[in-house]
C-alpha cells in the first residue's frame, strides 16, 4: 500500500495478512420475487475473473435511494445485499411482498439489477420482526417471499432447506473468489438481555453460554464445512450481524460466544485461507481487525450499513460506538462497501472500501492474500535477532499482555539480559482455561537433554490441583535435570532468579513471558558456557479433562553477542520525584484492612512516595468513621496536613472504599450506589470526590468491582453493572464542578473482561474520547507491570486512568519492595518486606494538568498548609 496514494483517510497496517479469506457479515437481502417487474436480469458467469464486488445494507424502501447512481458508476461486477434490504417489520407475507415490490420500483435499483448480478442474504427486518430468530412464527413464509423475489429456480436446493444461505465461486483456478452467504435468523436461538438501566426500556443483550444455544443451527453449520473445505483462493462470508466487534450492547456473534468461538475453529480447522469479514446491520461504517484469531492470521472485517439508514441525523452529536477491534471509522452517512481485487500483482492485493454518497473512498485498506495465510501471528515465528535490533528491546519490551511495544512482527526477542516471547491461545484466561498451557524451554540447545524433547524448564499455567486436592497458586514450574526426571521447583528466590514472568494469565489480547539469559547457568545446566546458545521455545496445551496435547507455538532465537553480565542481582531503583506541578496518586488495595492493625509498613510506604490523592481499597468502613481514616493519615503519613477523605462500603470487614487527600475537597459521590444484577444486590465499592490541588481541580473515582469470575461469569455481570453506574457517576459529577482533569482508578479485577474498564471509563475525559490508562512499570524489573500476587505469574489488577486531553503522565511505576536494590530501600528508609503487607503493590501515576503554570511567589505563601510537601 502507499500511503501517500490514499490521503488522511488510509489505514496503515501493522501487520502482514497471511492468505486471503474474506468473510462477509451480512444483513437481509430480500430476493427478487416472482411478483416483481419482468426484468432480464443479467446472467452470472461463474468462470469469468471476478475483480470489483460491491455490497450494502440497510435500504429502507420508503426512503430516497440515490447512492445506486454512485454504485453504478463504480461498474461492479457482482452486487451483494447484506440484510435489511426492506424493512418489512410484520406478521403478514403480503405486507412483506408489497414491500419488496416498492424496492423493485427504485429507479437506480433497476438500474442496477439489469446490469449487474446479484445476492443476497437477509437480516432481521426483511426477516421480518425486529432482532428476531428461530422463535419467529413466519420464517417459512418470509423464506419463500425472498426467493421469489430474487428468482431463485423452484428446483434450487434453497427451496426445500430451511434457511436461505447460500454460497457460489467465481473465476479460473488460481483467481478463484468463494461468496458464501450466512442465514443468522432462521435458527438463531433467542438473545437474552441485562436489567435495564435507568433511563433504558430493554437492557443490553447478555451472552448466553449454554452449550443449546445456536447460530447457525446444525445443517448449516455442516454445510458451511463443506464450503470452506471448497477450493478458492478468497473467500466472502456474508453475515447479516457483525462477527468481530465484542463491545456494543446489540446484536452480534458475541451474544453467542460459543458460536463465535465455534466459527473461528472452524475456519482453522479447514485451512480456509483468506478470510475477511463483510457485515451490515449497525447504521454506520467501519474497517476492524481481529488479531488474537484461532484461524493463525489476522481476521479483517468491513461493515457497510447505511444504502439509506445512518445514524447521522439533523447533525447531532453521537460518541462513537465503542469497539476495540476497530482501526478506522465509523463513518456516518450513506455509503456502501467495494473489495477490489488487483490479481495481477505478485502476491493479489485486496483493497477494502467505504464509499460515500458523493463517490468519496472515506475507508480504504489495502492487503495481500499471502498475509492472510496460517502461520503468521497466532503462532510463535521463527524471529532473528542482532545487536542492531536488540539494543532497544529492554527500553521498549514491557509483558503486561499489551503488544504495542513490539516494533515488528518477530514474537520471540532476546536482549543482553533478558528473552522476551509471546503467544495466543484460543482463549483469553490462562488460569481458567480448559487447557494446562505449558511454557518450555530448552535452554542448553541439546535435545538429549531435558524431558526427552529437549526442554529443560517448564512452566505450567493453570496446572490441575494437587494430588492431595489442593488448589495451586500460580504456575507449575518443573525442571528436568541431566537424569531427565522432572522436579517442581518451589523456592521462590530460585524462581525469581530465573526472572521468569509471564502476563497478564487472565483478561488478555495476547500472553507474554520473558526468561532470563542466564537461567541455565541458574539451573547449573552448562555452566562455565556463555548464554549464546539457541535457545528454544515451546507453548503447549494439554487438555485437562482428556490429556490430549497440542503445540500452540514453537520458535528459536540466537541470543546477540551484545555485553552480557552473569550478575543476578536487581537493577537499581531510586524513587521518582515528583516534578514541578505534578500531582501523585496511589491506588492501593491494602488487604482487608491491616493499615489499622499493622500500620508500620503502610505508614513507611506512604511516607517514602508522598502522594496528593489516595484511592485506597478495603478499608475497614465498617470500624472507622471518616474523622479516624483523616487521623490515621495525620498519625502514620504527614501530621502537619488537614486530611480529607470519602469513603464507602457495604458493611464487612475491609469492604471500604476511600478517596484521601491533603487537599480540599469541594463535591463527593454519593456514600451508597445501588447496584443489583441478577445474584447480587448491594451498593457499589465506589468513592469519588472533587479535589481543588494546588495545580488544578480533579475529579477522582476510587473502585473496587467484584472479584472473581471468568470471562461472563456472574461476577462478570456484576463487575458490567458496576462499571456502567461508575461511568454515570463520574460524567454527572465532572459536569457539576468542570475539573481540569479527571482520573478513575481502583482495583478494577479484570479476571474476565477488559471491557469493564472501558464501560467505566467511556467519555470521561474532557474532550469526551475515554480516558488514557497509565502504564507503570515496577521499579527495578525493566519491562514488567504486574500489581497483585507474589509468585512468577503476577497480574495487573490495578489500573490508574486519567484524562491525557488536559494532563501527561510525568512518572509512573509500581512499587515492589522485594525487588529494590540496597541502596534505593534505604534511601527511602523502606524494608524489604514492606509490599508484602498486602497482597497487591501500591501504583503511582504523576500527572501534570497541561495548562499549569507555576505559581507566584504570593501565591505560594498562601497554599494550604498540607500542600508543602
Amino acid at each position: 500500500m502507499n500511503p501517500s496514494t490514499f490521503g488522511p483517510q488510509t489505514i496503515h497496517k501493522r501487520w502482514a495478512w497471511p492468505g486471503l479469506l474474506l468473510v462477509v457479515f451480512s444483513v437481509n437481502l430480500p430476493a427478487f420475487w416472482a411478483s416483481a417487474p419482468a426484468q432480464a436480469a443479467p446472467q452470472t458467469n461463474h468462470t469469468s475473473t471476478l475483480t470489483r464486488i460491491a455490497f450494502g445494507s440497510c435500504a429502507k424502501e420508503t426512503s430516497p435511494q440515490p447512492i445506486w447512481d454512485v454504485v453504478l458508476e463504480r461498474d461492479p461486477g457482482l452486487f451483494i445485499l447484506a440484510g435489511d434490504n426492506v424493512y418489512g417489520d410484520t406478521d403478514d407475507p403480503a405486507v412483506l411482498r408489497m414491500k419488496y415490490e416498492r424496492f423493485a420500483a427504485v429507479p437506480g435499483f433497476a438500474r442496477l439489477r439489469e446490469t449487474v448480478p446479484v445476492l443476497a442474504t437477509w437480516d432481521d427486518h426483511d426477516f421480518g420482526r425486529n432482532d428476531a430468530g428461530t422463535e419467529y412464527e413466519m420464517k417459512r413464509e418470509s423464506q419463500q417471499v425472498f426467493l421469489d423475489f430474487f428468482g431463485v429456480p423452484s428446483d434450487s436446493p434453497r427451496r426445500t432447506r430451511e434457511g436461505v444461505y447460500h454460497a457460489e465461486t467465481f473465476g479460473p483456478e488460481g483467481r478463484r473468489v468463494q461468496v458464501i452467504l450466512l442465514d443468522t435468523r432462521y435458527h438463531r436461538s433467542a438473545l437474552e438481555r441485562f436489567s435495564p438501566e435507568p433511563g433504558r426500556r430493554r437492557g443490553a443483550y447478555r451472552p448466553r453460554r449454554d452449550r443449546d444455544a445456536t447460530m447457525l443451527g446444525d445443517a448449516q453449520w455442516s454445510w458451511l464445512e463443506s464450503q470452506l473445505r471448497q477450493p478458492a483462493d478468497i473467500r466472502l462470508i456474508v453475515s447479516s450481524i457483525q462477527f468481530v466487534a465484542e463491545d456494543h450492547r446489540h446484536e452480534k456473534w458475541g451474544n453467542l460466544p460459543r458460536e463465535r468461538r465455534r466459527m473461528l475453529n472452524l475456519i482453522r480447522d479447514t485451512g480456509a485461507q483468506g478470510v475477511v469479514f463483510l457485515s451490515g446491520d449497525r447504521h454506520h461504517a467501519e474497517l476492524s481487525r481481529l488479531e488474537r484469531s484461532a484461524p493463525g492470521y489476522s481476521l479483517y472485517y468491513l461493515t457497510a450499513s447505511g444504502l439509506t439508514q445512518s445514524r447521522a441525523r439533523g447533525g447531532r452529536f453521537r460518541v462513537p460506538e465503542y469497539n476495540r477491534s476497530r482501526v478506522a471509522g465509523p463513518f456516518r452517512g450513506q455509503h456502501f462497501g467495494m473489495v477490489d481485487i488487483d490479481w495481477d500483482q505478485p502476491e493479489p492485493a485486496i483493497t477494502l472500501q467505504i464509499i460515500n454518497a458523493d463517490g468519496t473512498a472515506v475507508i480504504r485498506e489495502t492487503v495481500h492474500r499471502n498475509e492472510l495465510q496460517r502461520g503468521g501471528e497466532a503462532q510463535l515465528a521463527t524471529a532473528k535477532s542482532s545487536p542492531s535490533d536488540v539494543a532497544v528491546v529492554q527500553d521498549q519490551m514491557t509483558t503486561d499482555g499489551d503488544i504495542d511495544d513490539w516494533r515488528t512482527p518477530g514474537l520471540l526477542y532476546a536482549d543482553d539480559r533478558n528473552v522476551y516471547g509471546r503467544f495466543l491461545t484460543t482463549e483469553r484466561t490462562l488460569r481458567r482455561h480448559a487447557e494446562t498451557v505449558i511454557v518450555g524451554f530448552d535452554l542448553d540447545g541439546d535435545a538429549a537433554t531435558g524431558d526427552g524433547g529437549g526442554l529443560d524448564l517448564a512452566f505450567h499455567i493453570g496446572p490441575p490441583p494437587a494430588e492431595n486436592g489442593r488448589r495451586r497458586r500460580g504456575p507449575l514450574v518443573v525442571h528436568h535435570g541431566a537424569d531427565r526426571q522432572p522436579r517442581e521447583i518451589s523456592d521462590t528466590e530460585l524462581i525469581r532468579a530465573l526472572g521468569f514472568h509471564i502476563g497478564p494469565t487472565h483478561a488478555s489480547d495476547w500472553h507474554e513471558f520473558r526468561l532470563r539469559r542466564d537461567a541455565a547457568r541458574t539451573l547449573g545446566l552448562n555452566p562455565d558456557s556463555p548464554p549464546r546458545s539457541p535457545l528454544r521455545v515451546v507453548v503447549r496445551g494439554i487438555d485437562k479433562e482428556t490429556s490430549v496435547s497440542r503445540v500452540i507455538a514453537e520458535a528459536s532465537v540466537t541470543p546477540p553477542a551484545a555485553s552480557w553480565s552473569a550478575e543476578t542481582g536487581t537493577a537499581s531503583s531510586a524513587l521518582p520525584t515528583k516534578a514541578d506541578g505534578a500531582v501523585r496518586l496511589v491506588c492501593f488495595n491494602v488487604l482487608w484492612a491491616t493499615p489499622q492493625e499493622d500500620p508500620a509498613p503502610f505508614g513507611r510506604l506512604l511516607k517514602a512516595t508522598r502522594p496528593d490523592i489516595y484511592l485506597i481499597q478495603e478499608w475497614d468502613q465498617s470500624r472507622y468513621s471518616v474523622a479516624e481514616i483523616c487521623a490515621w493519615f495525620k498519625e502514620h503519613v504527614d501530621p502537619n496536613a488537614e486530611w480529607s477523605a470519602m469513603v464507602t462500603g457495604i458493611g464487612g470487614r475491609g469492604s471500604g472504599t476511600a478517596v484521601v487527600t491533603p487537599h480540599p475537597m469541594t463535591a463527593k459521590l454519593p456514600p451508597h450506589v445501588p447496584v443489583a444484577t441478577a445474584r447480587w444486590d448491594f451498593p457499589a465499592r465506589i468513592a469519588g470526590a472533587a479535589v481543588d490541588t494546588p495545580s488544578g481541580r480533579f475529579v477522582v473515582g476510587n473502585v473496587h468491582f467484584k472479584a472473581g469470575g471468568a470471562l461472563d461469569s456472574d461476577e462478570d455481570i456484576r463487575r458490567r453493572a458496576e462499571a456502567e453506574a461508575v461511568n454515570r457517576l463520574l460524567v454527572g459529577l465532572s459536569a457539576a464542578v468542570q475539573p481540569d482533569v479527571v482520573v478513575l482508578g481502583g482495583d478494577f479485577n479484570l479476571n474476565g473482561s477488559t471491557e469493564i474498564a472501558e464501560i467505566a471509563t467511556r467519555g470521561l475525559d474532557l474532550d469526551l474520547s475515554d480516558l488514557a490508562t497509565a502504564r507503570p512499570q515496577v521499579l527495578g524489573q525493566p519491562g514488567l507491570v504486574y500489581t497483585h500476587g507474589r509468585g512468577p505469574s503476577k497480574n495487573r489488577l490495578d489500573f490508574i486512568t486519567y484524562s491525557d486531553a488536559t494532563a501527561q503522565v510525568t512518572a509512573a511505576f509500581v512499587l515492589d519492595t522485594t525487588v529494590l536494590d540496597d541502596a534505593a530501600l534505604q534511601a527511602a528508609n523502606l524494608q524489604r518486606t514492606d509490599s508484602h503487607a498486602s497482597d497487591h503493590l501500591p501504583v503511582f501515576v504523576d500527572l501534570l494538568p497541561r495548562g499549569y503554570r507555576p505559581p507566584t511567589s504570593g501565591e505560594v505563601a498562601q497554599q494550604h498548609p498540607g500542600t508543602a510537601r
